[in-house]
Parts: structure tokens; C-alpha cells; sequence
């Protein structure tokens, strides 16, 4: 029953594409989407009970079928996106007529491309334990964090010279929020709302580090610093990501100076652009002195943005300039990884494995203390200090281990789906270490002998999931020793009855 309504539902789309493109040719090319709605209605003689029918959160069907189907002709190229408010064809648009046979051949090719890049797997939840107990003693009086106001133009001019890094994972990765987010923020400015505090870490004073609001000097870079030539010149490419990152923001949405949609800073006018630079914020700086654990802490506390850093994030964040991140990147990037832990990078899930991998290779599993947080952060910095020619070992060990994996479990590693046919391939983080760390360590010897055994260890360690207390270790308060000490050790045992 569901798989006959969602296929009406795809229908219901689809028959709307060949009217809409006819619609924005009535409407000379462009048109409000309640304009085109209207026309589409009138050309297809919708009915009065179709027009209002409503959906579960009170939005009209009809409305939201005709949005579908117009998304999915801005994805073919025959709708231009680049005004908000305004559906408008390309050239493209204007010579092509579709009927419904042609109008699903496009609904088909785009759920297939999206539908692949969803294949990602998702990842189990797992509350992280923030380290709000700092356990090394240090003294009050080293807490250094001052208060200052500040002009916009002075942080401007700091990202300008370098001074503030925003060349991290979240712009080579683009920008988190969407146009019409930073053009609010800069419509705010614009009609001077005050904005919330920044936190930075000014240990280094000629390098800030962003403890809250990347975003907002994401936007207000994009916006201001973007259309400076001498900023740009040097840094662009011409690939997809860096021209995300370097292309000016076109205003858009703006809910009072409507006026100025659709301009970039050099349209503004010379008042319009001095209220940018001349508006006061108030900035939290973490002066040279304060104690390390201090600083981390201090990021997961002041996190307060709409889209808060996770535990990966801040530990990059805090290193950026050390071997930590690039070294993550690269064996999260490998192809072996790529193919057999498919989960997204857009937040650093796939990086926080590879550490949690390293972290149980450096340190032997019975030698982990609580917290997983604490014990990952130690791990982050300590990666500095490893010679190239052990990361390179460690590299290697992982690659091998995830190529076990992969053919042992296929499209189950990691995940507790292999015991369960109907069970979601979800990623189970405490599984990913149990076994990349356990495979790592083996001879040559001994995994010829675990692969002649593949399916007796598939079908033991199916047995394993079911098991209660090995279910629980996996799944609940994962991060504690009992539970690291015990999933470790049955792995083990299940691996040396078939290795030794």
C-alpha cells in the first residue's frame, strides 16, 4: 500500500513539469511561483477540491507538487536559480516541451542521482561525553579571557591579512549556511540589529582561532571581502569547492531592504558599506596563559551558534596547524575507506573514525580511562610527535584491516544489519574499532587462515549481536571502560579461534 501511494505521489509531480515550463512562457520567461501556480491551474483545469486539499503540516498539495516539479526542472537546467522569488527559464527552458513520457525520463534521472549520493550511510547515535570535569589542576588565576568592542572593519581586515584563518574544513567543505542565512545576517547589520558575541582563541595573536561564529565571518568574508580583487587574486580555482568559496554573495531574501537583492558589497552604496564596517561587536578573547584543557573546554561551552561544533570539529579546529587534520583527511579519503565505510564527511563523522582507529592502535584498549572525548582530544595532539614512517605503517595496517572487512562483511561492516535482514545499515562507530584495531594487528599467516574461515566468523559473529551483553556494549554508554574492555576482548577471542 505505501509503495502504490508513493508511486502516485511521483506521479502527481511528474504531471506538472510539460505546464509549468508553458506557464513561464505565458509569463514571457518569469514569474512569481503563486503567478505560474495560477496559469498552470487555469491551462490544466485543476479542480476547486484539488487546489485546496491540504497536507499533513497545512501546506497545499497543489502548491507543493508544482515546487516539486519546478526543483526538479532547475536540476535539468531548464529553470534558472538565481533570484529568490522568481522561477525564470533558461534559453534551454524556452525551446523545450515535455510530455509525460519525457517529464518522468528527467524525475527518474534525478531521484537516481540523488538517490546515490544518500547511499551514504548514516552513523549510530552516540552521546559525546563533553569534558566539563577538567581533572588537571591548574590555577584560576591563569584564566585569561577578556572582553573587548571592536569595529566589523578591524575583523575584516584581520581575515584580509591572514590573521584569522577561515581556510578550514568548513570552507573547503562550502559554506554550512545558505545564501538567503548570510544575506539575513548582513541585512541585520545593514539596518544595524546588534549581533551575538564572537569567541576566538587569541593565544597566537597572529592567528585567531574561531571558537563561535565561523559562520557569520564566513558570510560577512563572502559578502565583503569576495569582491576585493586583492584578496581573491592568488587563491582561485576554477573547481566547484573554490569557487564556492571565492565567488561574492549575491544578496537574496532580504525582509526589509528589499531594494538591495540581487547586489554583491560593490553595489552597495558608500553608506550602505561604511554602516558594514563601522557597525560594533563585542568579542570574548582567549588570552596566552590559559591552561589547554581550559580552551577545550571552553569550545564546547561557547558553542551557541545555530549548527554547533561537534567533538571532531573543535579538535580540528584547535589543530589545524599541526599533522592531526591532514593526516585524518588522508585516511579518510583512501579509496579502500571510501568503499567500505560509507558515511558522509560534511561533519567530520569519517575523520573522527580514523582517529578512534588511532587512538586504539597508540593505546592498548585495557589501557583506556573514560572519557572518549578526553581520550581522543590527548590522541589529536599527540599525532604531531609520530614519525611520518609510523603514520605511514598505521596507514597501511588500516587500509588492510578495512579490505578484511569489506570481505568478510561487504555492505554489513560495522554495522549490526549483518544479524538482522530488515535492520537499517547503520554504522556502529564501537564496532568499526573493535575490528579495524583487532585486524590491524595480524600476520599475513593469520589472515589467510580468518578468510578461509569467513563464513564460521560471519555466522559467530552474527551470534554476537544477538547477544545481549555484547549488544549492550556497542550500544549503550559505549564510551565506558567495562564496555571498551568487553567488546574488545570477544572480538578477540572470536578472531584467534579462527587465526591461531
Amino acid at each position: 500500500m505505501a509503495e502504490i501511494k508513493e508511486k502516485a505521489a511521483q506521479a502527481e509531480v511528474i504531471k506538472w513539469f510539460g505546464p509549468v515550463l508553458t506557464a513561464l512562457r505565458q509569463l514571457d520567461g518569469s514569474g512569481k511561483p503563486k503567478e505560474v501556480e495560477d496559469i498552470v491551474a487555469k491551462n490544466e483545469n485543476v479542480s476547486s477540491e484539488v487546489l485546496s486539499a491540504s497536507l499533513k503540516n497545512g501546506n497545499l498539495r497543489f502548491s507543493n507538487q508544482v515546487a516539486w516539479a519546478r526543483q526538479y526542472l532547475v536540476w535539468e537546467g531548464l529553470i534558472k536559480n538565481d533570484v529568490y522569488g522568481l522561477w525564470e527559464l533558461s534559453a534551454d527552458g524556452y525551446e523545450t516541451y515535455l510530455d509525460e513520457v519525457e517529464a518522468r525520463k528527467i524525475f527518474l534521472k534525478w531521484v537516481g542521482i540523488h538517490q546515490k549520493k544518500n547511499k551514504l550511510r548514516e552513523i549510530e547515535n552516540e552521546k559525546d561525553e563533553l569534558p566539563d570535569d577538567i581533572i588537571e589542576p591548574f590555577n584560576p588565576k591563569d584564566i585569561d579571557i577578556t572582553v573587548e568592542t571592536r569595529s566589523l572593519d578591524s575583523i575584516i581586515n584581520r581575515i584580509k591579512h591572514g590573521e584569522i584563518d577561515l581556510n578550514t574544513y568548513f570552507q573547503r567543505k562550502g559554506d554550512l549556511w545558505s545564501d538567503s542565512n548570510m544575506s539575513r545576517l548582513i541585512e541585520s547589520i545593514l539596518i544595524r540589529f546588534p549581533l551575538p558575541a564572537f569567541y576566538f582563541d587569541a593565544t597566537d595573536d597572529d592567528n585567531w582561532l574561531i571558537v563561535d561564529g565561523l559562520q557569520r565571518l564566513s558570510a560577512i568574508k563572502k559578502f565583503v571581502l569576495n569582491t576585493d580583487a586583492d584578496f581573491v587574486k592568488g587563491n582561485y580555482d576554477d573547481d566547484d569547492i573554490e569557487h564556492n568559496r571565492h565567488k561574492p554573495l549575491k544578496l537574496t531574501g532580504l525582509e526589509y531592504l528589499s531594494d538591495y537583492n540581487g547586489k554583491i558589497y560593490s553595489d552597495l552604496p558608500a553608506n550602505m558599506q561604511r554602516r558594514i564596517k563601522e557597525a560594533q561587536i563585542t568579542t570574548y578573547l582567549v588570552k596566552p596563559g590559559t591552561p589547554e584543557d581550559v580552551v577545550y573546554s571552553v569550545f564546547y561551552r561557547i558553542n551557541t551558534g545555530g549548527l554547533m561544533l561537534n567533538a571532531q570539529e573543535i579538535r580540528h579546529a584547535l589543530n589545524q596547524h599541526g599533522k592531526g587534520p591532514k593526516y585524518l583527511e588522508l585516511l579518510s579519503d583512501s579509496e579502500i575507506f571510501s568503499k567500505t565505510v560509507k558515511i558522509s564527511d560534511k561533519r567530520m563523522q569519517n575523520r573522527e573514525l580514523a582517529l578512534r582507529y588511532l587512538a586504539f592502535r597508540l593505546y592498548e584498549y585495557k589501557q583506556y580511562k573514560p572519557s572518549m572525548v578526553r581520550f581522543l582530544n590527548k590522541v589529536m595532539k599527540e599525532i604531531n610527535y609520530i614519525s611520518n614512517d609510523k603514520l605511514q605503517i598505521l596507514k597501511d595496517d588500516l587500509e588492510r584491516s578495512l579490505k578484511i572487512c569489506n570481505q568478510l562483511f561487504g555492505d554489513n561492516a560495522f554495522s549490526k544489519s549483518i544479524a538482522f535482514s530488515d535492520y537499517k545499515s547503520t554504522l556502529n562507530r564501537a564496532l568499526f574499532e573493535i575490528w579495524t584495531v583487532t585486524l590491524s594487528n595480524l600476520s599475513a599467516i593469520q589472515i589467510d587462515n580468518l578468510t578461509k574461515n569467513k563464513q564460521k566468523i560471519v555466522n559467530e559473529f552474527k551470534d554476537l549481536i544477538l547477544d545481549s551483553d555484547f549488544d549492550k556494549s556497542i550500544s549503550i554508554s559505549t564510551t565506558g571502560h567495562p564496555q571498551v574492555l568487553y567488546r574488545f576482548e570477544r572480538i578477540e577471542e572470536l578472531v584467534n579461534k579462527y587465526t591461531a
